[in-house]
């Protein structure tokens, strides 16, 4: 019971204290047997010391050391490690070194012995060890592994001195994913800082640090999420590096002979990930498939077989997922990219001839998607159907040959991680089974928009009905990536206590580009716009928001204090007759909720998910949040957000700037309750910013397909030639400064100015940058210089 509940202060307390008393009496009856009141008081130790460390984990300091104290009279091994975990925590860093240091001598002495003076004699002091209890190798090489991480995070020792507490914790224990993966990290750090002619001068840093991933990936599935992006995303960048020094002019003979010592790492490197490929789970590879699809016009012609072999791993144990991956690539307008990907579904047809049929078929149903996007409608026109506009589409699926293809819905194409290593081999990646799609309904809905997108109706192979919109004009990649980063964010809240308690999460939908400006969008339901539910309250108040809209929108050329003018009376406007607060939202909540408790729980919901976004947002330079973009969950209360394409900044670039880095407008205020943007609101901020730059590296892994995927609209702006060498090397250069800044967000550093250049220098702490922003996001003088259209005054 104790495995199977959530790691939570409230929930396992009780259980634990319920285990002592319980073993408690059980010692006092039976304290004639000397060996079961042994085993009894082992049992009331562990439960003392996994009481503190929940307390510990739960920001109950005070708590855990009392617990401690208590664990102290059954002298279990494990106790040092606790306390050192404790002191750690409190800010008692030398301390919490020096008891590990301590307890590792005492607890370990001939191991540790061995391990500094007598490197032949470690194998005698394990098995001795192992002799003793099982269970002791596994605790030393943990001891080690922290000792390890606090010299590094404490700075109290040089490089090789931590290098040495990580080679020994490998010594300790060969198959532990965590101590390979914190050694990866060690490594990582180092190459991050590199310039490019360092990685090619100390190329065994950077192949060591890609190697440690891989082998922790090799060991189990716990860091899968942050090794493989950020494996990848070495072993590329090292391949472009060398390539780009490989065609440099003018080298002397030094770096010449440097350079080979370099090729020859990745040579080893390739090889080694074309070995391991066979021996992970190919799921594995599906996790990360949009970052290895992106890098598909590799400049290494070594590293691009071994890309293109992955790709054909993938395809051939999950050719459904990797076809809606891969299909939008295929039409692709860079000569290169397409071929390169038409090379890749050769290469599975050669293996698996019986794949042929299926690609031929997904190809030619991605390309009816494009001629339903494209397909035109009458301006007055809300709906139509398939019978009128493109009747091949449904007929494709009357076909008895139809190949099943899957509904591109976040359950067929979201991986599932096991949990345990037990299950690797034998683990469904989709265990709810996937649904295909049966049939079409002959139904098209057309959306009141510019672009004129359709709503059209799948029906699945379980019977229902899933809805889908046919989006053209648009370039969807950007969404895609969006949300393949959403949804790493939602597994990482629920790692982390303090975001798993809040239920912290950013809602997610799937997207799949079928060329480069068409796509489907899952469609959502049970979503109300922002704009149309504020509309309704202040009617009912007797405001016209579109007299409000004329009357009070600024001319372009008014000097800021007119517009700030405008903008107060705007909001005396809003008021109405009685004179009330301009905000309206908070009356949907108690209309839409009138249970008080669905109520409370709903507007929590609408607090925690717009604290996310607004963050999320911020960090990515996520415009045009204007109300249509912003829609509530009628039935648990969250923000939804959507045509999330305004990303790395490019709102500061229209006619009319935006200068806010999120929406914080007085109702979206007035949703969070009596307390505004204090108490949940603020909270959620700091956990969430805090998490994303603790995980900085790893996120920026993620967001690396952009620049190598180019997007469209960044490719006119990217005025350097040979743009194809660019594609699969360095990445274009509007994509590099675009990262550029999302990596000072992350670093804690702000722009002060209004034309977003100068940074403050200085980063600022987590709290100090969430404070910035939200004030920012709430100015005035921000306000009221917003395009009038995004309706800052609302």
């Amino acid at each position: 019971r104790l495995n199977y509940s959530q790691v939570s202060w409230s929930n396992l307390e009780p259980m634990l204290r319920l285990r002592r008393g319980v073993f408690s009496a059980a010692l006092t009856r039976n304290s004639h047997n000397t060996k079961f009141s042994e085993e009894l008081q082992w049992e009331i130790g562990e439960c003392w010391l996994k009481s503190a460390k929940i307390a510990r984990k739960a920001g109950q300091l005070q708590e855990s050391y009392s617990y401690l104290l208590e664990a102290e009279k059954y002298h279990n091994p494990k106790l040092f490690l606790e306390s050192a975990k404790l002191k750690w925590k409190r800010g008692k860093r030398t301390e919490a070194i020096s008891t590990l240091k301590k307890g590792l001598q005492e607890t370990f002495p001939e191991v540790m012995l061995a391990l500094e003076e007598e490197p032949n004699n470690v194998a005698a002091s394990l098995e001795e060890l192992d002799r003793r209890s099982l269970e002791l190798r596994d605790l030393c090489a943990q001891g080690k592994l922290l000792l390890a991480r606090y010299v590094e995070d404490a700075a109290s020792v040089g490089q090789e001195g931590i290098r040495k507490h990580f080679d020994h914790a490998k010594e300790l224990v060969k198959t532990s994913d965590e101590i390979f993966y914190y050694t990866a990290k060690f490594w990582d750090k180092k190459s991050i800082k590199m310039s490019a002619d360092q990685i090619i001068n100390q190329s065994e840093i950077v192949t060591h640090a890609a190697l440690m991933y891989l082998r922790s990936m090799r060991c189990g599935p716990t860091f899968l999420d942050e090794c493989m992006p950020r494996m990848l995303t070495i072993w590329l960048d090292f391949a472009a590096t060398i390539q780009d020094a490989i065609t440099a002019k003018n080298k002397d003979s030094a770096q010449i002979a440097l350079l080979d010592h370099a090729t020859k790492q990745l040579s080893k490197l390739n090889k080694t990930i074309s070995l391991t490929k066979s021996k992970i789970p190919t799921y594995y590879l599906l996790t990360s498939f949009p970052q290895i699809v992106s890098r598909i016009c590799h400049t290494s012609n070594e590293t691009y077989l071994v890309l293109k072999s992955l790709m054909v791993q993938v395809f051939l144990e999950f050719p459904q997922q990797a076809a809606w991956h891969m299909v939008s690539v295929s039409k692709n307008s860079n000569v290169t990219r397409k071929s390169r990907c038409n090379e890749v579904f050769q290469e599975v047809i050669k293996t698996k001839p019986s794949l042929k049929t299926f690609l031929n078929h997904a190809i030619s149903f991605s390309q009816k998607i494009d001629d339903l996007c494209d397909a035109k409608t009458g301006d007055k026109e809300v709906e139509t159907s398939f019978r009128d506009l493109l009747p091949s589409l449904p007929a494709m699926f009357r076909s008895k040959d139809m190949s099943p293809i899957i509904l591109p819905i976040e359950r067929n194409m979201v991986v599932n991680i096991p949990t345990s290593v037990a299950d690797l081999e034998t683990h469904n990646p989709f265990p709810s089974g996937c649904i295909t799609i049966e049939g079409v309904e002959d139904k098209i809905q057309v959306m009141i928009s510019l672009i004129k997108p359709k709503k059209i109706t799948f029906r699945g192979s379980d019977g229902k009905l899933y809805s889908f919109l046919a989006k053209p004009k648009d370039d969807l990649r950007r969404d895609c990536r969006l949300m393949d980063f959403g949804s790493l964010l939602n597994r990482m809240f629920r790692k982390e206590p303090e975001t798993r308690k809040r239920g912290l999460k950013m809602r997610t939908y799937m997207v799949v580009p079928t060329n480069e400006t068409n796509g489907l969008i899952e469609w959502a339901n049970n979503l109300k716009g922002m704009r149309p539910i504020l509309i309704h309250l202040l009617k009912e108040r007797g405001v016209s928001l579109t007299m409000v809209f004329r009357k009070y929108q600024p001319k372009p050329d008014d000097s800021q204090e007119k517009k700030v003018e405008l903008f107060m009376k705007c909001l005396e406007e809003l008021k109405g007759k009685e004179g009330l607060s301009p905000s309206v939202f908070r009356e949907w909540f108690i209309r839409t909720f009138p249970d008080p408790q669905a109520w409370f729980a709903a507007r929590l919901a609408f607090t925690h998910t717009t604290a996310v976004m607004s963050i999320m947002g911020y960090i990515l330079g996520l415009g045009d949040r204007h109300l249509e973009n912003i829609n509530v969950d009628t039935v648990t209360g969250d923000t939804f957000h959507v045509d999330m394409n305004s990303l790395f900044n490019v709102s500061e670039t229209y006619k009319v700037p935006e200068i806010v880095p999120f929406r914080l407008t007085h109702n979206q205020v007035d949703g969070f309750g009596p307390l505004g943007i204090e108490g949940p609101y603020r909270i959620s901020c700091e956990v969430s910013l805090r998490m994303m730059r603790e995980q900085k590296d790893l996120l920026m892994s993620v967001l690396r397909p952009f620049i190598f995927d180019p997007l469209v609209d960044w490719t006119p702006r990217d005025r350097s030639k040979n743009k194809d060498r660019n594609d699969g090397g360095g990445g274009n250069k509007p994509g590099q400064e675009a990262l550029a800044r999302v990596q000072d967000r992350l670093d804690g550093l702000v722009t002060i100015e209004k034309k977003r250049k100068g940074n403050l220098n200085t980063p600022l702490s987590v709290e100090g940058q969430v404070d910035h922003v939200i004030r920012e996001a709430m100015a005035i003088d921000n306000l009221a210089a917003m395009y009038w259209g995004w309706t800052p005054y609302l």
